[in-house]
């Protein structure tokens, strides 16, 4: 087996090879591989292979390796690499039980079974423009949340299409939807919002009073700083600084409070 250190760096830059080329990652790599198999002993997929995927994605982004859902990331690759098994394990525990999963947001079956197949053929054919979703994926989060969370976008745009066959009733489903992105990301924002909740109620809790109006009325009635300016009887440029350094003391002190409380690694917290 060749080093998979050198097929893990051999696609970084420079500067991202530097910061990864690190003692342990040797036998870091290794034990991914060997977690992999473990869970999936029937799939094919060699050591190299999954070193040199999991290089190929840290090129395009920053995300910590070492914080990675192992088993996923080789079923994952696996899968893309049209292995039998893996394929048969990605439609049994994946994409089997999507339209199930999907049921809580509408009961359209016609919209569902569209969903599905549309959510199914990007994972695996991309286009012009971008690569199949498998390609992207860096195993940040299970396998299973991420796809779920491709899947609801899908519908949600699905249903705007065909807005009158979506019972009114489910359309609430849609409301806290995360913003067009990075699916990984917006999974690891729903499986730590409770935490982020409770620590931002805590910190606005510490702010003195005038900066939690200004950070009401900028922030929740969306007054511009002309607007507030008179409310305080200074200039829009007093404003404009004041809520500048209100704003940098708030994501100071929940980023603190928060990453020692998550305890994330620095990548995947920023």
């Amino acid at each position: 087996m060749e080093r998979l250190r050198e097929h893990f760096l051999g696609s970084l830059p420079d500067a991202v090879r530097a910061v990864e080329d690190t003692p342990d990652l040797e036998e870091g790599l290794r034990r991914a591989w060997e977690a992999g198999r473990a869970a999936h002993p029937k799939v094919h997929l060699a050591a190299e292979e999954l070193a040199q995927e999991l290089g190929a994605r840290r090129a395009e982004r920053e995300f910590s390796w070492r914080e990675l859902s192992a088993a996923d990331f080789f079923l994952a690759v696996a899968s893309l690499k049209n292995d039998a098994e893996a394929m048969r394990t990605f439609e049994a525990t994946v994409m089997g039980p999507l339209a199930r999963k999907l049921g809580s947001v509408t009961r359209d079956t016609d919209l569902l079974e569209a969903t599905v197949r549309a959510v199914r053929e990007s994972m695996f054919v991309g286009t012009e423009k971008r690569k199949p979703k498998l390609a992207v994926y860096t195993g940040q989060v299970p396998l299973s949340a991420w796809i779920l969370l491709v899947a609801k976008r899908e519908l949600a745009g699905f249903a705007r299409k065909k807005p009158r066959e979506v019972p009114i009733g489910d359309a609430r489903m849609f409301e806290d939807q995360p913003a067009a992105g990075d699916p990984e990301l917006s999974a690891l924002l729903r499986a730590h919002r409770g935490a982020f909740d409770d620590v931002i109620v805590r910190v606005m809790a510490s702010l003195e009073a005038g900066d939690r109006d200004l950070l009401r009325w900028s922030v929740k009635e969306g007054a511009s700083i002309d607007t507030i300016a008179p409310r305080l009887g200074v200039n829009r440029a007093t404003v404009a600084r004041r809520l500048s350094k209100v704003r940098a003391h708030l994501a100071e002190a929940v980023r603190a409070e928060l990453q020692a409380r998550l305890r994330l690694g620095t990548q995947t917290f920023d």
